[in-house]
């Protein structure tokens, strides 16, 4: 079976990214789907035939050069959810309907790649998201260790830091950075950084996989978390991780609620004294955590002689942390993470997800 070529034309590239992200989750495999948001290269592209077999367009890119070209299924992203139409093979879509909803509306269906076997209720890729409302959590720590703990159960685990200022490397062996012209290159959505005789030169493993931290700040490289759902979006689409572990800023910015959507798991990290609970129930205020399945909790730093604020939340009650994580004292963060990785720290999180 050959690959379904997808396209998405529009201007709004972090809508888009979103989108192209969520299709790939619902879609699977045996997909090539591509995302155009430059006027000049749309521009280009469109002005000889290509082999198209859905196309999702935002209104206002619509023309009689794209309808000349024949495409099989057209689906028009508009604003509205009022029915127009628009002629033969050409829908109109709300743009803001999940992606669970397009996915059924456009009809497209993947498949596993070969030789790969199904296993548990999705044979995609899984992202988990591991976010704190707060700061000094420990947040990193965990991601790593959640990801170590999974990749000892026989998972192929690839780890994704997202902060601005990437400084996980200090508890890991190797201290190597991604050089820059991966960082100009995911800047620009450049494929060939993944797909290029260079690819993957940015990928180092320590019993998981993970992308090289940049040196001093993303910020500098132009480069947005956006940009790194593109990422996301690729290693997806190339079906070579069972799970994806995600670690981004404390802010609750619009990327992050996007990505904590599209997220199969959200590992939320807090603490059980007031302050960070109290951060915690802001946090929670500000969006749908209904899914008891998705949303999971873990208490860093804990000490039973402390108050334990968490049973206390109105937020929170209903949830229960899927595990406890001890307060280490008088040890560095090396000693602390080799010290997780003998006690297991995260195998609780880990088989709850798995």
């Amino acid at each position: 079976m050959s690959e379904i070529k997808v396209v998405i034309a529009g201007t709004d590239e972090q809508y888009l990214s979103s989108l192209g992200l969520g299709l790939l989750k619902e879609i699977g495999y045996g997909v090539d789907l591509s995302i155009i948001t430059d006027p000049l290269y749309f521009q280009t592209f469109f002005a000889k035939p290509q082999n198209i077999d859905v196309l999702l367009i935002e209104k206002a890119l619509m023309s009689e050069t794209i309808r000349r070209l024949h495409i099989e299924r057209v689906f028009i992203l508009q604003d509205t959810e009022e029915t127009e139409d628009y002629g033969d093979n050409i829908t109109g879509i709300f743009k803001y309907s999940s992606a669970k909803e397009i996915y059924h509306k456009i009809g497209v269906s993947g498949q596993t790649p070969e030789g790969r076997k199904e296993t548990g209720e999705s044979a995609g890729v899984r992202t988990i998201l591991v976010f704190s409302p707060i700061g000094g959590s420990g947040k990193t720590m965990l991601s790593l260790a959640l990801a170590r703990e999974l990749a000892r159960f026989n998972k192929r685990v690839l780890y994704i830091n997202m902060e601005s200022i990437q400084n996980f490397q200090w508890v890991l062996r190797y201290k190597d950075t991604v050089d820059s012209a991966f960082c100009f290159g995911l800047a620009r959505h450049d494929e060939s950084i993944v797909k290029g005789k260079n690819a993957l030169s940015f990928i180092a493993n320590e019993e998981f996989d993970y992308i090289k931290p940049v040196a001093g700040s993303t910020i500098s490289y132009g480069i947005k978390n956006e940009d790194y759902v593109f990422l996301i979006r690729t290693f997806i689409q190339s079906g070579n991780y069972d799970y994806i572990v995600l670690d981004t800023s404390s802010e609750l910015n619009q990327c992050n609620m996007d990505i904590m959507g599209l997220a199969d798991r959200v590992v939320t990290v807090v603490k059980q004294d007031a302050m960070s609970i109290w951060k915690t129930d802001g946090f929670l205020e500000n969006i749908d955590y209904s899914d008891q399945e998705k949303f999971l909790f873990v208490c860093n730093c804990y000490q039973e002689s402390k108050r334990n604020f968490f049973l206390e939340s109105e937020y929170l009650s209903g949830f229960l942390p899927v595990e406890y994580i001890y307060r280490y004292d008088q040890e560095t963060d090396v000693e602390i993470f080799s010290r997780m990785g003998s006690e297991h720290v995260m195998k609780g999180c880990a088989m709850y997800i798995l």
